[in-house]
């Protein structure tokens, strides 16, 4: 709680991120820097013409909840991200789909938001606007929304740990987790928001998934690793994969 205290004295314009470092074709990376020195924002920028995002569940491993590492391992994904919440009882709360099938059923919940792959393109619609397609074979619901076309909503406080997906104007999915850096919805609203030259990740829509203790990050690229462990085992895992055939998502 020190460290968050910390962070969030921190001014955001003081956080600096370095250039986009290419590790596979269409995935890049970036990390973003406090003043301090001890927060970290990790951020893949991901295109769908090379890539497609999947869903790994606990439970396909009977398991009710594992690590992001595991699933990413046992997936042969080379990104990997905790997804959306879920409950005491270790199930997913709100809709995921996972090739094109109902995993979890769409939420009620107001000010939340999915986030879809729809004929290899990425959308944030809200929870009453998202309708269902056959043409969607990836889908995570979580909220609340942090950008709405490129316009960032009122949205309470409280510092945590955070993990979200973004989406640029050029199309391109932007994936992020916090890592020692406690922000509120606002603040890491506006870092998605902010161009690339103002130190930003450029985005116009993105939705918040699920953080605090079950944020987790996992990258292994050839010599690159990144593990950012949580504190929470989860539900599933939002995945990022090689595209190797013509599937939409």
């Amino acid at each position: 709680m020190i460290v968050g205290i910390i962070l969030l004295a921190c001014p955001l314009n003081l956080w600096a991120t370095t250039q986009w470092q290419n590790l596979a074709p269409g995935l890049d990376y970036s990390v973003m820097r406090s003043p301090n020195l001890w927060g970290r924002i990790h951020a893949f920028k991901i295109k769908l013409k090379n890539n497609r995002l999947d869903l790994a569940l606990a439970k396909d491993h009977d398991q009710s909840t594992t690590s992001v590492r595991r699933l990413a391992k046992k997936n042969g994904a080379m990104v990997a991200v905790n997804g959306g919440f879920f409950t005491k009882e270790k199930q997913p709360i709100g809709l995921r789909i996972k090739n094109g099938r109902i995993r979890s059923p769409l939420h009620g919940t107001s000010w939340w938001g999915v986030f879809f792959i729809r004929n290899n393109r990425a959308y944030v619609a809200s929870q009453r606007g998202f309708k269902r397609s056959k043409r969607i074979r990836f889908a995570v619901q979580g909220g609340p929304r942090l950008i709405i076309n490129n316009q960032i909503p009122k949205l309470k406080a409280g510092l945590d740990e955070r993990t979200a997906l973004g989406i640029n104007p050029q199309g391109d999915i932007i994936l992020l987790a916090t890592q020692n850096a406690m922000l509120t919805t606002t603040q890491i609203a506006e870092i998605m928001n902010r161009p690339e030259q103002d130190n930003g990740f450029n985005c116009i829509n993105a939705l918040n998934l699920d953080g605090g203790e079950s944020t987790q990050m996992y990258a292994a690229i050839g010599d690159f690793i990144l593990d950012i462990s949580g504190f929470s085992n989860v539900t599933d895992a939002v995945l990022v994969i090689p595209r190797t055939t013509d599937q939409d998502s």
